[in-house]
């Protein structure tokens, strides 16, 4: 599950921040905080870089 905490945008780049969690196979709960960047060329994204950190209980307790 995905939560959208912003969206930011100046000029030609848009920049957003999820915080999610994913539940595995063998129960564990695996809670992340997401960056996306993206570099617009008119209306096309030209990049698109993801950063990915998993938080670890000290990150959101």
């Amino acid at each position: 599950m995905l939560h959208i905490v912003r969206i930011v945008e100046g000029d030609d780049v848009v920049m957003t921040e999820f915080s999610g969690k994913v539940h595995c196979a063998n129960g564990e709960v695996i809670r992340m905080a997401i960056g996306e960047v993206f570099v617009m060329r008119g209306a096309l994204i030209a990049e698109r870089r993801t950063f990915v950190i998993e938080l670890t209980e000290n990150d959101y307790k």
